[in-house]
């Protein structure tokens, strides 16, 4: 959620506890628009690259991690 949307939330919520739904209603979050597709992703040969030159030893675990 974007910051924006955050705080059209927070409005929104505020002013339905102060009684005034009416215009409550007339505030709408943003679409989201950013879906990843499959062509987005990185593949397994990519990931295994990032990994082989890695620095030190903590990088290839990160990279592992937040790849699965």
């Amino acid at each position: 959620m974007t910051t924006v949307n955050e705080y059209k939330l927070a409005l929104k919520q505020f002013l339905k506890m102060v009684g005034k739904e009416e215009l409550a209603a007339k505030i709408k979050k943003e679409p989201k628009d950013n879906e990843l597709t499959r062509d987005d992703l990185l593949t397994v040969d990519e990931v295994m690259r990032l990994v082989s030159v890695a620095m030190n030893e903590r990088d290839p675990a990160l990279i592992m991690c937040t790849s699965t």
